[in-house]
């Protein structure tokens, strides 16, 4: 009785340490992902002078890489790291992470 018993409860106890284990790590990347938002600006040209840069959350840097955009070959915006209205678009360019 006690050999079955313990035969039975093996695959259990592997089963659940497999579940824990597999929890226990994804919360952990889920912890060390850092927060790679910033605010960014968008130039919208129908709002009014002073107001044509508009924020929004991207995912991009002032340091380097590739020129930061919504990724939408159809309608590409660039995004931006400042208000200031620079002839038809805002200024300080940013960089995708």
């Amino acid at each position: 009785m006690k050999t079955s018993l313990k035969k039975a409860l093996i695959p259990f106890g592997v089963i659940v340490l497999g579940v824990v284990g597999a929890f226990a790590s994804n919360a952990n990347k889920q912890i060390e992902k850092p927060e790679a938002k910033m605010t960014g600006y968008y130039y919208d040209h129908t709002r009014p002078v002073g107001q044509k840069c508009v924020a929004i959350d991207v995912d991009c840097n002032p340091f380097s890489g590739e020129i930061c955009t919504n990724q939408n070959p159809s309608n590409l915006i660039q995004y931006w790291g400042d208000t200031t209205e620079v002839g038809l678009q805002c200024s300080n360019e940013l960089y995708l992470n």
